[in-house]
């Protein structure tokens, strides 16, 4: 299913933003046509410093250095994951990410939801973790790699409403140049109370000398499926 995936990725500035324009030179915008360049414009920033870094490289600086805080939905509410993903940018911080997440284009098409493929879009390894079909408990497996020439991560889970046990496994890890390290991710949310509606927070990663790293993770309470009716004999 394709809501299996955390879109937006980011988001970015687009309402009232001056750009060119074809009849008067400029004009203020508006929509994700403005928005999408600020995110370029970030990425843009980052490979200056970082020339040798890859698509999956920026992408992940991006998205797991984002920030929610200040999103606010139409009428003033505290945005949700579903609206904002991972949130918006912080190129000072991406630049000074240690670790980053490993994607390919053939993971991308093994894990094409179609049927005729057979793929699961909770398998491809993203920044994201969702499951909209969470039964008690759901789990996914995350491999970063080392940026930053070695380091020690810890692991902790913040932002998750009440009863929610969120577990990593390993909790805790050391990388040499280079390395890979998966990373076994469970949320259980059968405490939380909640029936039908999205469970979201993060996993902060910390080590010395990097840029704190988030993994973005929003999973769908499922009550899980009921018949259209019960017919009930009372003999």
């Amino acid at each position: 299913s394709l809501a299996h995936l955390l879109k937006p990725n980011l988001i970015a500035p687009g309402i009232d933003i001056l750009g060119a324009w074809y009849t008067d030179n400029f004009a203020y915008l508006k929509g994700t046509s403005m928005a999408s360049p600020h995110v370029a414009g970030a990425a843009a920033l980052i490979k200056s410093v970082h020339r040798d870094w890859t698509a999956n490289e920026l992408v992940s600086a991006l998205e797991t250095t984002a920030t929610q805080a200040l999103a606010k939905d139409w009428n003033g509410d505290p945005a949700t994951t579903e609206q904002v993903g991972a949130g918006r940018p912080q190129i000072g911080e991406a630049v000074n990410v240690g670790l980053y997440l490993d994607v390919s284009r053939l993971d991308f098409l093994a894990s094409n939801p179609d049927p005729q493929v057979g793929g699961d879009l909770r398998r491809l390894n993203l920044p994201s973790l969702v499951d909209a079909e969470c039964t008690a408990r759901c789990s996914f497996r995350r491999t970063v790699t080392d940026l930053m020439g070695g380091g020690t991560w810890t692991t902790a889970a913040e932002g998750f409403p009440a009863g929610t046990d969120v577990t990593v496994s390993p909790a805790q890890f050391t990388l040499a140049n280079g390395a890979l390290q998966a990373l076994d991710i469970t949320v259980d949310v059968s405490g939380t109370g909640v029936i039908g509606d999205w469970v979201s927070g993060k996993i902060r990663l910390s080590a010395a000398g990097a840029a704190d790293q988030f993994l973005t993770v929003s999973v769908k309470s499922f009550g899980g499926s009921l018949p259209d009716a019960l017919e009930i004999d009372d003999d």
